[in-house]
């Protein structure tokens, strides 16, 4: 209903609640604090780095800010353990708060930090965000593997920090190492100091270059510091910065207030749910909720998180799915390799001898075997996550030659893709090429396929990929056979890392940063058109643009891994005659980046609408495209038969010792082949050439047949 006004409450009464806690320390126990250095400012984003000496130093940091500024209890955020946020009651209000749990996984936790610091930013609010880069405190056993790591490594051994990075913070007197030793002994220590030096972020992009060093040299600071801290009598840290000293006695009626409002009214709670029975129905209500969104959501943060994105992209999915949801991306990715793997082995390799004997022969067969498997991945996404694949817009035509240029928001676009085409016209399986990372030719199986079928490998560097693009391009159009070439003129999926990259990039070139795409890249593009321009191989570009209705799921990874999938796909297809886009090499470039600017507002309106109701606007004479029966039942053959035919090569495999020689010479072969010639594909292209009677194939180049006679 307000999600933005949740936010706010929700600050307001966690940072309340937190001044309990302070209060308890100091005055129960007695704790002084004494804090230093510069003052930190509630009103603009940062975060704190701290080493991490016990598992209570982020309830100490607490009695230092309300020091400096009591409001800052209500804009500062944790990262914790994960399985922090499973204490009822406080856990529950850790999650309120939008605390950052984490699994010290980095590849778990980096989507959930995304997604976590990308809400921050939405909410519009200057939030402090607390980080342990040490990932835990230094207890006996962490302080032998810290110094395992520096010995393995290298590195310095420390006695009073923990690898990797730390900033100035320290505990005197006695040493309570663990919320289980104060339960135990109901001890804290005399007096915890803490020292603040601020960093301005600007200053640092202007003096650092690698912010590696930057820590490393801040690292050996902190524990030259901490080791002269330590062997005084008289443990006094030097104020940092503007050497700022807050009195160790807090004073005021704000401990007053809150120490008296939070004992009288958990007094009162406890009271009013032993004696009313609708307190005690309001109670179980709550504690479903809390357990509830912990099992379906991670967490209560992440259902704010949620709704507070609906105006906007939808959340990226990561890990932290339920045992069934990653039996079902197990059992997707088993079906796609295993299906791969064994096709190429029983069915590719034995028509490879068409390669000399009849080399357009094998181009027809490939692309229709290659087109036909593709229908697998796009039904398994169907059958088993419920993926819906929505397509409208204009009809891309199998029959003429074109290229089809996305933006590339995952790297599982293309997949997606190949079940919208299946629903505009099955043909086009057969008939589109795709130009991929170089490192997927390598993947078994599938990477041999897609070589087979004349995939274009692409290692993101135009000096090197030139010569490549040139002869499959220039193959492509002397077999005579209408292919539409998907392109992604981005370079790269919208991944953390190259949002940053476009983002700098942008600044750098006084560009304006885009947020749903990334800056497309001119050269390989340009290249590209003029070249089937040249060999009169392209009739039209179709502008692709994908967007996503409920998630976002970054990579195959994700699937394999985690088992998540996107229930809602979108595309829209808009068809540009090739006689309508500027001839000029710059003027081409220009054309692109216009385009990809009103592709970014196309996007921008798609995600400002409810989620129910996004959908791309349809061209003036588009369609939306479905299956009708006849595809369907098609569908589900052929389904049927990629999964038969799998489970029937698997079972001989190993039963039979033909059948396994046969798959062992095959994959022999294929390495043979890359290790020579670079791939399938550029044998193919080379006998090819050869039997044809040119060497690079020129615009001049015969022709021997076209789609029509196919």
């Amino acid at each position: 209903m307000a999600p933005k006004l949740w936010r706010e409450v929700a600050d307001r009464l966690v940072g309340y609640w937190l001044t309990f806690p302070c209060s308890l320390v100091e005055w129960v126990f007695g704790v002084k604090f004494r804090v230093t250095g510069d003052l930190i400012d509630r009103n603009s984003p940062a975060i704190f780095i701290m080493n991490h000496r016990t598992r209570l130093d982020w309830l100490f940091l607490w009695n230092a800010l309300y020091k400096m500024d009591p409001w800052l209890l209500t804009t500062e955020k944790i990262t914790l353990k994960s399985p922090l946020r499973n204490i009822p009651g406080a856990g529950w209000a850790m999650s309120c708060g939008s605390y950052i749990f984490l699994n010290r996984n980095f590849e778990n936790d980096q989507p959930n930090m995304t997604r976590i610091i990308k809400y921050f930013v939405e909410t519009k609010k200057n939030y402090q965000i607390l980080l342990f880069p040490e990932g835990t405190d230094k207890s006996d056993w962490a302080n032998e593997r810290s110094h395992n790591f520096a010995e393995k490594n290298g590195l310095t051994k420390f006695d009073y920090v923990l690898h990797p990075r730390t900033t100035g913070f320290s505990i005197f007197g006695e040493i309570v190492q663990t919320e289980i030793d104060l339960m135990k002994n109901g001890k804290f220590p005399e007096k915890v100091h803490l020292d603040v030096k601020k960093y301005d972020i600007e200053d640092l992009n202007k003096e650092i270059e690698e912010p590696e060093k930057w820590l490393t040299k801040l690292w050996n600071l902190k524990e030259t510091r901490l080791r002269r801290f330590y062997e005084q009598k008289e443990h006094v840290l030097e104020p940092s910065g503007k050497r700022f000293v807050w009195p160790e006695t807090t004073s005021g009626l704000g401990y007053t207030i809150a120490f008296s409002f939070w004992c009288l009214t958990s007094i009162f709670w406890i009271y009013t749910i032993y004696s009313s029975f609708w307190v005690k129905i309001y109670s179980l209500f709550a504690i479903i909720f809390y357990t509830s969104c912990l099992k379906f959501t991670n967490g209560a943060e992440f259902l704010f998180l949620n709704l507070m994105s609906s105006l906007n992209e939808p959340p990226v999915l990561g890990a932290g799915q339920p045992i069934t949801t990653r039996l079902k991306g197990w059992a997707f990715v088993a079906g796609m390799l295993f299906s791969a793997f064994f096709g190429v082995i029983y069915i590719v390799t034995p028509l490879l001898v068409l390669i000399w004997w009849k080399p357009l022969v094998f181009r027809q067969f490939l692309d229709r075997l290659v087109g036909i498997w593709t229908t697998m991945p796009g039904a398994l996404m169907t059958y088993l996550f419920g993926a819906s694949i929505k397509i409208r817009g204009d009809f891309i035509d199998h029959n003429e030659p074109g290229l089809i240029i996305m933006n590339h928001r995952t790297r599982l676009d293309w997949l997606f893709f190949w079940m919208a085409l299946y629903k505009m016209d099955p043909w086009l399986c057969t008939t589109e090429k795709i130009s991929l990372k170089g490192i997927l030719k390598y993947v078994p199986g599938a990477g041999w396929a897609m070589q087979a079928a004349c995939y274009i490998f692409l290692d993101r560097s135009f000096d090197s990929d030139k010569s490549k693009l040139d002869k499959i391009l220039e193959y492509y159009a002397a077999v005579g056979y209408k292919y539409q070439l998907l392109l992604f003129p981005e370079g790269t999926d919208k991944c953390p890392k190259a949002t940053e990259r476009s983002r700098l990039y942008a600044e750098k070139t006084g560009l304006i940063h885009y947020d749903y795409v990334l800056h497309p890249r001119v050269t390989g593009f340009v290249h590209i058109v003029q070249n089937m321009r040249k060999h009169n191989n392209i009739k039209f570009i179709y502008d692709v643009t994908i967007g996503f209705g409920d998630a976002i799921v970054q990579s195959e990874v994700d699937i394999a891994a985690h088992g998540v999938c996107p229930k809602e796909v979108y595309y829209q297809v808009r068809k540009i005659d090739i006689s309508n886009i500027p001839e000029n090499d710059e003027e081409l470039g220009k054309w692109l980046i216009d385009l990809w600017a009103k592709k970014e507002h196309k996007l921008r309106k798609f995600y400002e609408m409810p989620r129910n109701l996004r959908n791309f606007d349809n061209t003036i004479d588009g369609n939306e495209y479905e299956m009708d029966d006849n595809s369907e039942k098609a569908l589900k053959c052929l389904v049927g038969f990629w999964i038969f035919t799998t489970i029937f090569w698997i079972f001989m495999f190993f039963e039979s010792a033909i059948m396994f020689w046969w798959a062992v010479l095959a994959i022999i072969f294929y390495v043979t082949v890359y290790y020579i010639y670079g791939g399938l594909e550029f044998l193919t292209i080379d006998v090819f050439n050869k039997q044809m009677g040119y060497g690079l194939v020129t615009q001049g180049a015969p022709v021997e047949t076209t789609t029509d006679s196919i």
